[in-house]
């Protein structure tokens, strides 16, 4: 009777809801696009996608797009622009998807062994071996480093004083010095005896005693004030002059002939000393490399004494 005025029954109406949800979801957005005289890229612009996610959409490749979550938002958007019912819509893609999902087999449980893990002898000795080779390696190399450190250290130098904490440094050396020889002794001079004058003859008479020269006591000089030598200066002439400058700090020792020590101490960088004595002298240098020699105004080469950084050499005939 509703068919006959035009107006479709319940039974029709239940028929083409299921119809269209047994339809493809693809199938249904095209002819809903079809109707509407829609081009895809109008439905893009008005959705605000690419018209590739469009085109995936009505060919259900649902791959190539982003995740379940943004593809349940472009059909629901997709499906109010063309007046289709979401929620349908949504519902037949949760259904493809389920249907297409892999299934999943559950994790069996896994029981982990409550007896406690134990190495075998044989990886115990494995093990210890590995271990005493590494020590033995580093103690080696150590070792082998301390020896290389004392041997280039040089064996004559000797270290400097360790300055403490706290400690009162001791005032600085000048920096150019001058080390003269001590002066010789001065040789006993013997007394003058006052000589008589002789008397010529035939200038006094006989019997007159002769005329003896007044012989000044010891308290008339010191009435008359002590009498004042003539001052003598003695300048004894150094036989040879060795000059040292010093470029680095350097212990330096230096020696003259009869082994007497001219120079003994850390010599700084900038000091230049002049030694004068009687050569050959005997030098030894712990930084040869900042140390300039000369001997008698003539530069003195050192290279061929170094060994490591420490000179030994004797200077002068």
């Amino acid at each position: 009777m509703a068919e006959e005025n035009g107006t479709p029954s319940v039974g029709a109406v239940l028929k083409q809801d299921v119809q269209e949800h047994l339809q493809p979801i693809g199938r249904r957005l095209v002819e809903a696009r079809q109707r509407k005289n829609m081009s895809i890229g109008e439905v893009a612009r008005a959705l605000h996608l690419d018209a590739r996610h469009i085109e995936a959409l009505e060919a259900e490749d649902f791959q190539k797009l982003p995740s379940a979550v943004f593809i349940k938002g472009y059909l629901r958007n997709y499906a109010r622009l063309l007046g289709l019912d979401e929620q349908s819509i949504v519902e037949a893609y949760l259904q493809r998807n389920q249907a297409e999902a892999p299934m999943l087999k559950p994790i069996s449980t896994v029981r982990m062994s409550s007896t406690p893990w134990t190495l075998s002898d044989e990886a115990t000795q494995v093990i210890k071996v590995v271990v005493g080779v590494v020590v033995t390696g580093l103690l080696l190399w150590i070792g082998s480093g301390l020896y290389s450190w004392w041997r280039n250290r040089g064996d004559a130098v000797p270290v400097a004083p360790l300055q403490l904490p706290g400690s009162v440094p001791e005032p600085a050396e000048p920096s150019s010095s001058i080390i003269a020889p001590a002066p010789l002794p001065t040789p006993p001079v013997a007394p003058v005896q006052p000589s008589l004058p002789t008397l010529p003859e035939g200038s006094k008479q006989a019997g007159e005693p002769p005329t003896v020269p007044e012989v000044r006591t010891d308290t008339q000089q010191a009435q008359d004030g002590p009498a004042v030598p003539e001052a003598r200066e003695e300048v004894i002439a150094a036989p040879g002059e060795l000059v040292l400058r010093l470029a680095a700090d350097s212990w330096v020792e230096v020696y003259d002939r009869h082994d007497k020590a001219l120079l003994l101490r850390v010599a700084k960088a900038g000091d230049v000393h002049r030694l004068r004595g009687e050569p050959p002298f005997r030098v030894v240098l712990g930084a040869a490399a900042g140390v300039e020699v000369e001997y008698n105004g003539v530069p003195f080469d050192t290279t061929p004494f170094v060994r490591g950084n420490v000179a030994k050499f004797t200077v002068g005939p």
